[in-house]
């Protein structure tokens, strides 16, 4: 299963644990957006604000901050 088909809980867990980061899940999610572009769901998409977010609680994470939902 990927990361992004995962409930929020387990996402958290896996970024506690180190096993994934929030940049995986930005490039999951960014993949998927794409795969679906045809739908036209979304009036703009940001790609390059999730990856700069995901990179930032990434650095959040590693410098020590702990919060339930960073980076999920």
């Amino acid at each position: 299963m990927e990361l992004i088909d995962r409930t929020a809980s387990e996402i958290g867990a896996a970024l506690e644990q180190g096993s994934a980061r929030s940049v995986d899940l930005a490039e999951q999610w960014i993949a998927r957006t794409e795969a679906a572009s045809a739908l036209n769901c979304y009036v703009a998409f940001d790609a390059a604000g999730l990856r700069a977010q995901a990179a930032a609680a990434d650095a959040r994470r590693l410098a020590g901050e702990r919060r339930p939902l960073l980076g999920v």
